[in-house]
Order: structure tokens, then C-alpha cells, then sequence
């Protein structure tokens, strides 16, 4: 009787781990299949010279967001203003000879604050100093 319970007690477990590994196979490829979205940040420092930073992104992001993800990445120098507005980007003050970080996304020129500005799928945030 022993050797009854026992050999049943077997194939559930067998019948267990073999219903979890295949949960597991077809769970996990649609969890590393959420979609991912690209925006390209890009700084001009009014002289010619330009960074280009190119992310991707779940969720939502702002303009803010992409030049604290550039920051993060030790792309750049940045230091804020209460705003959330550039105060400096490697050492190029806003204010300094007149020119101050303008943002533009996709070449419309945006005068709300960054932080309050979503990035979508493709966007082209470009920061020029002028």
C-alpha cells in the first residue's frame, strides 16, 4: 500500500514540474516582447558641434527624461534649474553671451517646461544653445 502512495505521489510531482516548466515557456517570450520605444535626443552647442544620444523606453518619458538618461549615461554634464530647464549642459551656462538651452521636439520649438513634455515613439528632442 506504501508503494501505491508513494509511486502516486511521483507523478504529481512529475505532472507539477513538467505543468510549470511549460507555463514557463510560454509565459516568459511574451514578457520579453514588451515593446520598446526609440526617441533620439540630440545637443547642438550653437558652434557646430552636436551629441547624439539614442535611447529606448517603456512607459511614459519626457524631454526632461532624456537628458537624465544622457546624464546618467555619462554623455553629459548637467545641472538643473528649478524649472527643469538646463541651467548648464557641460559647461555651457544658460544666460552665458546672451544664448540660452532652447528645447525643440520633432522642429517645433516647445516653451513649456520639459518636464511636462511627453516624448513618443520616434521623437527627435533636440536641445540647441542659442
Amino acid at each position: 500500500m506504501n508503494s501505491y502512495i508513494f509511486k502516486k505521489e511521483i507523478w504529481v510531482s512529475i505532472l507539477f514540474t513538467f505543468l510549470s516548466l511549460l507555463i514557463l515557456i510560454l509565459v516568459l517570450p511574451m514578457s520579453a516582447d514588451l515593446p520598446k520605444r526609440d526617441f533620439v535626443m540630440i545637443l547642438d552647442y550653437g558652434d557646430g558641434t552636436e551629441k547624439k544620444f539614442t535611447s529606448n523606453f517603456e512607459g511614459n518619458i519626457s524631454a526632461w527624461d532624456t537628458l537624465q538618461q544622457a546624464n546618467a549615461n555619462s554623455l553629459i554634464q548637467l545641472d538643473a534649474a528649478p524649472d527643469f530647464y538646463p541651467k548648464n549642459i557641460d559647461s555651457l551656462e544658460s544666460g552665458q553671451s546672451g544664448k540660452n538651452w532652447v528645447l525643440y521636439v520633432n522642429g517645433s520649438m516647445v516653451s513649456e517646461s520639459p518636464i511636462n513634455v511627453n516624448v513618443k515613439e520616434g521623437d527627435r528632442v533636440l536641445w540647441r544653445f542659442e
